[in-house]
C-alpha cells in the first residue's frame, strides 16, 4: 500500500477504503495523534459530512430503532426472551451495562451521533452501513476525550448474547446483572474491560482479534476456563502468570454445570482475569 502521507496531498482525490484504514491503524498505533489525522482530512476535497449530522442510512438488519432528538435511541420489550446486541463501528469510550427497563428491550444514550441502530426482532444491530470518512472522522472526534460518548443499558429480564465486531477503545461492558449466553470478539480493541455476573450453564466467551488491554473480571468461586492460543506479552489469570499458548481451570470446572470458557486466539498486549 503506498504512504497514506502520499495520498493525502493537495489535488488528492480522496482516499480509498484500504487507505482509511491505514490512517485509521497509524492512530490506533500512535504513529499519528487524532488532531493530526483530522487536519490531514480536513485537507481533502469532497470531504463527507461530519458523522454528528443526522443521515439516512439503508440495512438489511431490520427496522430504524426509534431515536429522539438528543441522541437516546429505545426498543420495545414485547414477547422476547431473549437479546442479543452487535455492535459493528468504530467508537471510542463506549459502556455496556444493564437495567430494569420493564417494557424496553434496551436504551442508548450518545454523547455525540452514533451510526444507526436497527432491530430485527430481539436483535439489536449498532453499526455504520459502509467504511466512510465520516465513521473515521466521528471515531478520530471520540478519541479526543476521556468521558463516555455512548452507552447500551440492556434490559436483566432476559438472557443476553454480545458480538463485537469493530474498532474499540476504552471499552467498559459492566454484566454484573445480565445472564450473559455468550461473547464473540473479533475487533480489534484498546483498553477492554469485561464484568461478569455467575454463569448459567455453559457460557463461551470468544476473543479472536488484536487487543492492547483486556481484563476480565469474575465473581469468586465462579468455574473457569482460559485458554491462550494466541500471542500475549503479559497474561495474569487468578493471580498466576501465564505465557501465550497456555492454559489453565479452576478444579471443578470439568464437572461444574455452570462455567466460562474465555478463549483468547488472537494477539494481547496484556490479559488479566481475575477474582473479585
Amino acid at each position: 500500500m503506498s504512504n497514506i502521507m502520499d495520498s493525502i496531498s493537495p489535488g488528492s482525490k480522496g482516499l480509498s477504503d484500504a487507505e482509511l484504514l491505514d490512517l485509521l491503524t497509524k492512530v490506533r498505533q500512535g504513529e499519528l495523534s487524532p488532531e493530526e489525522a483530522e487536519r490531514l482530512l480536513s485537507g481533502l476535497p469532497g470531504v463527507e459530512p461530519d458523522a454528528s449530522q443526522p443521515s439516512q442510512q439503508t440495512s438489511d438488519d431490520g427496522e430504524p430503532a426509534s431515536q429522539t432528538e438528543g441522541y437516546t435511541a429505545s426498543a420495545p420489550l414485547e414477547q422476547a426472551k431473549r437479546g442479543k446486541l452487535i455492535v459493528d463501528t468504530l467508537a471510542a469510550y463506549f459502556i455496556i451495562n444493564s437495567a430494569n427497563l420493564g417494557a424496553d428491550l434496551y436504551q442508548a444514550r450518545y454523547a455525540r451521533s452514533f451510526p444507526s441502530v436497527w432491530v430485527d426482532g430481539s436483535t439489536i444491530t449498532a453499526r455504520f452501513n459502509y467504511f466512510s470518512l465520516g465513521a473515521l472522522r466521528e471515531w478520530l472526534n471520540q478519541q479526543q476525550g476521556d468521558h463516555p460518548r455512548a452507552e447500551f443499558s440492556l434490559n436483566a429480564a432476559v438472557p443476553w448474547q454480545l458480538e463485537l465486531h469493530s474498532h474499540m477503545t476504552n471499552l467498559i461492558i459492566n454484566l454484573r446483572e445480565v445472564r450473559l449466553t455468550g461473547l464473540e470478539g473479533n475487533g480489534s480493541m484498546n483498553h477492554i474491560m469485561l464484568t461478569l455476573d455467575r454463569p448459567v450453564g455453559h457460557v463461551p466467551i470468544h476473543y479472536d482479534a488484536i487487543a492492547s488491554s483486556l481484563e476480565i473480571r469474575c465473581l469468586a468461586q465462579v468455574p473457569l476456563r482460559v485458554e491462550i492460543h494466541g500471542n500475549t506479552n503479559s497474561a495474569e489469570v487468578a493471580d498466576r502468570k501465564f505465557a501465550s499458548k497456555s492454559a489453565w481451570q479452576t478444579p471443578d470446572f470439568d464437572h461444574a454445570p455452570d462455567r466460562y470458557s474465555i478463549v483468547l486466539s488472537g494477539e494481547a498486549s496484556s490479559l488479566t482475569v481475575t477474582y473479585q
